[in-house]
């Protein structure tokens, strides 16, 4: 591989870094907000936790789960990127 194709790949390398470091960025302020959802959650009494408001709180907790998780899969994908254009480099 040439110098120009090599610098090329470690450009893509430097994007792909920075932007998974932006998504964990994302991906903790999501994690957060779950943490702090859990937190009302438990502190509301028995009675609401079974009401539509707990019911409600509930559903969105599963959804910061579910972003949650497709933040780790994308971040995964990227370092799996990184890797193999390490690998093309050699």
């Amino acid at each position: 591989m040439n110098n120009s194709r090599r610098k090329a790949i470690e450009d893509v390398i430097n994007t792909l870094s920075e932007l998974s470091d932006s998504i964990g960025s994302v991906q903790d302020e999501v994690s957060g907000i779950y943490e702090e959802e859990l937190e009302a959650y438990q502190n509301l009494p028995d009675g609401i936790r079974e009401s539509e408001k707990g019911d409600t709180m509930t559903s969105a907790m599963e959804s910061l789960e579910s972003v949650d998780s497709f933040f780790a899969d994308i971040l995964s994908s990227i370092e799996d990127a990184i890797s193999s254009l390490n690998e093309a480099m050699a």
